[in-house]
């Protein structure tokens, strides 16, 4: 049974991103070495993917 790392919704309201999106934005930002705010908008605002890197991060995920 595969367990899912991204999950839909960890008891928050309203509507997540798409976490692919958020997460490729996360990988261009590593990639690129660019800064969190530079990341191009088609990855979702940038709050969102430093809010997620750290949710992960606590998680161990």
């Amino acid at each position: 049974m595969a367990r899912s790392f991204l999950s839909a919704s960890i008891g928050r309201c309203g509507r997540w991103r798409d976490h692919r999106h958020v997460l490729i934005g996360l990988l261009h930002q590593v990639r690129t070495g660019a800064q969190r705010r530079e990341v191009p908008k088609r990855f979702g605002p940038w709050k969102t993917g430093y809010e997620r890197h750290l949710l992960r991060s606590a998680d161990g995920t």
